[in-house]
């Protein structure tokens, strides 16, 4: 039998260990029987990392192996193989081994995906291509929460036309909130605790819905056009959706390091607010968010991270040629808005504050919307380039489920990217949108 750090060993050095043949349990030596460098390498990961039967002899090794690291240590030898040798180090050969239809060949995403992509390729790796089933207990979660929540809003645009009928279809709007909850299973919707957050989060809801058709009232305010504005099959097959929505994906050609290619995207615009000025139609793309507030996403909308509005305000123009003047999101806890917007038109829009909402030069405007589709690049460039090592982004996983099968190491030292180099002023060339002041972030 091979210890795996054998296995990383060799790939160190670049060659194989020579084996010897021995009528022993294990091939490997003991620590005081080493010869070569490498013998003594190979032993001292084994003791340390292997699993060995609970015994003195087991303890002494150990304790003996841990010895030997410190010395070594302080000779200043190069001790990686030793000290990180069960994280990932090797890239992945996947060329032959994805499915067809797997989103690396296929550049089929759904919006989303973006900011998957974005943060860990080996999360949207795991998600997308080993498709782990997840346990979830029958309970009124976060999850359970945000997509009865946003079916409530689709319901209320699409089916009860509500920004058009107001309040009174307010009254609806709980009923078939109600027989959602009716028909889940008992253990979910039964106790006290799922009978309280699920009234106190639709109460919220329908403060929220009044609040806004009060800020619709003004005169000369973007209106509420379009909810649940679809692109892509895909999306069409997942619930009402508005009439003017595309059967066609959204494709962009971009530029890889393995040539150019073309890359085709799905989705749906939760609401588009639009108001007409001189015959031209301009636009806000408005995203629900149903936590207590929306400042993560527009942060990260704003940094270039979270791209999912960002590209739909590409959509917006190309195919319903509204000209985007705002990307904003709307939490349902707070019911504040938060994003970018064109400060000159800033009172043509419903609920737009200085200070939550990002007001833009032109100029400004006009970069934060074109850099778009190179930031783009540089996601779907790790996308062909098979990256998918775990390495989130600023060394963050967050409440990521997948740690305890990652073998990420935060604290490892950095070792070289596999995540191609950009070109030189090229499309991957990353370049970040200079902040107030001139400075860059």
């Amino acid at each position: 039998m091979r210890s795996f750090f054998i296995d990383d060993y060799e790939t160190m050095i670049g060659s194989r260990l020579r084996v010897e043949r021995a009528n022993t349990p294990s091939a490997i030596a003991r620590l005081n029987d080493t010869v070569t460098p490498a013998e003594l390498m190979t032993s001292i990961a084994h003791d340390v990392w292997q699993y060995l039967p609970s015994t003195g002899d087991s303890t002494e090794r150990r304790a003996a192996a841990f010895r030997a690291l410190e010395a070594l240590a302080r000779q200043d030898v190069n001790l990686a193989p030793v000290r990180h040798g069960r994280r990932v180090s090797q890239r992945p050969e996947l060329g032959d081994v994805l499915p067809a239809d797997a989103p690396h060949l296929t550049l089929t995403l759904s919006a989303s995906q973006l900011k998957a992509i974005g943060h860990c390729t080996y999360s949207h790796f795991v998600e997308k291509i080993l498709e782990p089933i997840t346990l979830r207990p029958p309970e009124y979660d976060n999850l359970a929460k945000g997509t009865l929540i946003h079916d409530a809003f689709m319901y209320w645009a699409t089916v009860l036309n509500g920004w058009t009928r107001g309040e009174p279809a307010l009254a609806a709007l709980r009923e078939w909130c109600d027989a959602q909850i009716a028909a889940w299973s008992p253990a979910k919707r039964s106790g006290e605790r799922t009978t309280q957050a699920t009234k106190s989060d639709l109460d919220r809801v329908d403060e929220l819905l009044r609040e806004e058709l009060g800020l619709l009232r003004d005169a000369g305010i973007g209106q509420p056009e379009y909810a649940e504005l679809a692109f892509g099959e895909k999306m069409l097959e997942r619930g009402p959706r508005h009439a003017a929505s595309r059967a066609e994906a959204f494709t962009m050609q971009v530029d890889t390091d393995l040539g150019t290619r073309t890359v085709s995207f799905h989705g749906s615009l939760d609401r588009v607010d639009v108001v007409t000025i001189d015959g031209k139609r301009y636009g806000v793309v408005l995203d629900y968010k149903t936590g207590k507030t929306s400042k993560f996403y527009a942060k990260q909308m704003m940094d270039g991270v979270d791209l999912q509005l960002r590209l739909y305000l590409l959509v917006l123009e190309r195919f319903w040629g509204i000209t985007p003047v705002g990307a904003v999101y709307l939490g349902l806890g707070d019911g504040v808005r938060r994003g970018a917007l064109r400060g000159e038109y800033s009172g043509k829009f419903a609920g737009i504050e200085e200070g939550p909402v990002e007001l833009l030069s032109p100029d400004e405007w006009n970069v934060f919307v074109g850099e778009t589709p190179r930031l783009i690049a540089e996601l779907v460039n790790r996308l062909v380039t098979f990256d998918v090592r775990p390495a989130p982004r600023d060394k963050d996983c967050g409440l990521c489920d997948k740690q305890p099968i990652c073998r990420y190491d935060r604290w490892a030292p950095a070792e070289p990217s596999f995540r191609a180099e950009p070109r030189s002023g090229g499309p991957c060339h990353s370049e970040r949108r200079p902040q107030a002041g001139g400075e860059e972030s």
